[in-house]
């Protein structure tokens, strides 16, 4: 293992020491502004912290893609470096979302005409020792038996996060494709933007909607308005060529390309020649050039910067990514990783750069910092920015089967609707702001989980589509009537409870899982009773489960245990007494930050008056009959069914099926109980199921 370390992992040349020194005291070459130097950049450091991820093309580490720290050292585990190298089993350009799926395209083996594809690689930071590719959790946009795709030999490719398109530069078919991020398989693109040459790369700006994409011809073309103008069906609205002062061409083979959009200036990489038969020099006439005024330029520009040379080391710099305003290169034909630290400040030429790292054949790189947003179901802040979603259920095909809306916290207002084409169950959100919907074909038979793209943000108006989104269904997958879930996205699970008589279980999916795709484990709960609702606590691996029967099943260091164990402990709402109060339990949420553990009772499913909401206490240690601290119920309480609820930290929102409303109790856990109204109302036809919707979802890593 040592001989492979220093093969792969040898320590980084510092060409710029002192920098290089700063930088190891502070955690990382600067990311802001400022500073000064006559190196690549040079200046000041700053403390903030991200991790890069690396894709390899070379015969020794074709398909693998391995994590860095800010000075490119690799970031080994708690296990050695042939485990810690993640095989993606594709080699081109990557991205990650913000829920940590790593997206990477790949034409492996595009020699022998299979159709290249898109690998998507669930919660990459955290995957285990030692692994690799998984159907059962991740999934694959073309590949091999498609031909819906288009994709021939993709590159480049980046996310436009918040309205949730995967954008893939394909150097064969002349095109940028243009995909739904969470559509997989062999289904055609949302649309194609023709490119007049061969992209390499592309880059999107969401805030400004500008489309990057650097050409193997030499050329910048800039699409103006790109999703707001269909994608560019006009082609390009503006293209730049690299120019001398006389107006001459000094690019050859742009491949790397990225926006500064607080300052508004392109980086782009010129790789040259790419081998030895398209020019000796090839090792060493790779180019950067820095343009400022994105936003406008045109025609034949000079570059305000041109870094070149022998001993910039650049020769075939085939990515390229901005952290702040230091430029980190994938140096491919000088194997070595770059970085050009305060690239805006620098004064060009045949500078060195701040670090070079050696790095077999790398291909693309991409810096990811992690989130701390919590899952929609962990929320514990009444105060965070909201919307509110529910999904009808009128059953038999009747009016409104497929609806989902998006409300005001307040319930007064309808923002958005949009329709599923399934007989829905219940609904929640990942931190990319895709919905994850249960449903089944109406007769509680042919279950299933459908992803639905950037729900939270958009798709007014809009159905379900395959070019956007994908379904998990199929006698493999064990769904048959799947009624309630929870998304994990620290795990990249989802949980899912399923409630047919014949086999009653919590099957877990990876939450990139596509088509008949098997659990990654299940619990049977046969003898336990047939579950409703589920929640899980990440902080404590413990899984709540609503049991029709009125008790709650609790699963202590359940994903650690992979779902094997028995419930660690069986909580029954009850009154002061001890004697039980519940008959039907549907909704379940779980309070992590204050061990508190609210529940919904639909008792008859048949009786409109019935209905209940309980709060316990100290659920962490909970065990049987459990007297609550909370009882709502009674005919002022409209409570009838109220199969599910969602949770703010202050206030209870319930979707409460048979009365047709959307219900929201305030300040629950302070509640006198009792048959008490509620504290606002409004009227929705069959509510299967209500969710939060926060702000932060679909945001910008």
């Amino acid at each position: 293992m040592g001989q492979r370390r220093a093969t792969y992992f040898q320590k980084p040349l510092l060409l710029k020491l002192g920098i290089v020194l700063l930088a190891v005291g502070s955690g990382i070459i600067g990311c802001g502004g400022g500073g000064g130097g006559s190196g690549g950049g040079g200046g000041e450091a700053d403390t903030s912290t991200f991790s890069i991820f690396v894709s390899n093309n070379g015969d020794s580490n074709r398909g693998i893609v391995e994590s860095f720290n800010q000075l490119f050292q690799a970031l080994a585990r708690t296990f050695d470096d042939t485990e810690r190298r993640f095989v993606t089993a594709n080699n081109e350009g990557i991205d990650v979302d913000f829920d940590g799926n790593l997206f990477q395209a790949g034409d492996v083996n595009a020699g022998s005409g299979e159709p290249g594809s898109v690998r998507v690689i669930s919660n990459i930071a955290d995957r285990g020792e030692g692994d690799g590719f998984n159907a059962v959790v991740d999934r694959i946009l073309g590949g091999a038996a498609t031909t819906s795709t288009g994709l021939v030999r993709p590159k480049g490719i980046d996310l436009a996060h918040g309205a949730g398109y995967l954008l893939v530069a394909d150097v064969s078919a002349g095109n940028v494709l243009v995909f739904g991020s969470s559509a997989a398989g062999d289904v055609p693109p949302v649309a194609i933007t023709p490119i007049g040459g061969n992209p390499w790369d592309v880059h999107y700006d969401e805030a400004s909607d500008q489309l990057f994409v650097p050409v193997t011809n030499g050329t910048l073309e800039i699409f103006d308005s790109y999703i707001a103008s269909g994608f560019g069906p006009g082609g390009a609205s503006r293209v730049v060529t690299p120019a001398d002062a006389a107006g001459a061409q000094v690019s050859r083979n742009l491949h790397g390309v990225a926006y500064d959009a607080s300052g508004d200036r392109i980086v782009v990489s010129d790789v040259g020649a790419a081998n030895t038969s398209q020019g000796a020099d090839f090792a060493s006439d790779g180019q950067i050039f820095v343009f400022n005024n994105a936003s406008s330029i045109n025609g034949p520009v000079v570059p305000n910067i041109t870094i070149a040379g022998p001993d910039t080391l650049l020769g075939n710099p085939v990515d390229i990514i901005l952290t702040g305003d230091d430029l980190r290169v994938a140096e491919k034909a000088n194997d070595q990783l770059l970085v050009f630290a305060r690239i805006f400040n620098s004064a060009g030429g045949n500078v060195p750069p701040d670090l070079a790292q050696a790095q077999i054949k790398p291909e693309s790189l991409v810096a990811r910092v992690g989130s701390s947003d919590p899952d929609v179901t962990d929320i514990n802040d009444p105060s965070i920015g909201k919307l509110i979603g529910s999904v009808s259920n009128p059953g038999g095909g009747a009016a409104g089967t497929g609806e989902i809306v998006t409300l005001s916290d307040d319930l007064s207002a309808t923002a958005t609707a949009f329709n599923s084409g399934r007989s829905n169950e219940n609904l929640t959100f990942d931190r990319n702001g895709d919905a994850f919907l249960t449903f089944d074909d109406g007769s509680n038979l042919n279950g299933g989980i459908a992803i639905i793209n950037r729900l939270a943000r958009s798709r007014n108006g809009e159905v379900y589509s395959d070019s956007r989104d994908r379904s998990i269904t199929g006698p493999g997958t064990g769904l048959v009537s799947p009624k309630g879930l929870d998304v994990a996205g620290s795990l990249g699970l989802v949980f899912v409870t399923e409630n047919n008589a014949d086999s009653p279980a919590i099957r877990v999916f990876g939450t990139n899982a596509n088509g008949d795709a098997p659990p990654a484990y299940s619990t049977d709960l046969s003898g336990v009773g047939r579950p409703w609702d589920v929640d899980y606590a990440p902080g404590s691996d413990t899984l709540f489960v609503a049991l029709t029967n009125g008790t709650v099943a609790v699963y202590d260091q359940y994903n650690a245990t992979s779902g094997t164990m028995p419930p660690a402990r069986m909580i029954i709402p009850s009154d002061a007494t001890g004697a039980p109060i519940s008959v039907n339990l549907h909704g379940i949420i779980y309070d992590e930050q204050v061990d508190q553990l609210l529940l919904s009772d639909v008792g008859s499913a048949a009786d409109a008056t019935d209905g209940q909401l309980f709060v316990v206490q100290n659920a962490s240690s909970a065990n049987g009959n459990v007297p609550v601290s909370v009882q709502i119920g009674g005919p002022s309480t409209n409570l009838g069914n109220p199969v599910d609820i969602a949770f703010d930290g202050a206030n209870l929102y319930v979707a409460e099926k048979s009365n047709d409303l959307i219900l929201r109790f305030d300040s629950i856990a302070a509640s006198p109980g009792g048959d008490i109204p509620p504290s606002v109302s409004v009227s929705r036809t069959k509510p299967e199921s209500v969710v939060l919707i926060p702000t932060y979802l679909s945001g910008t890593p």
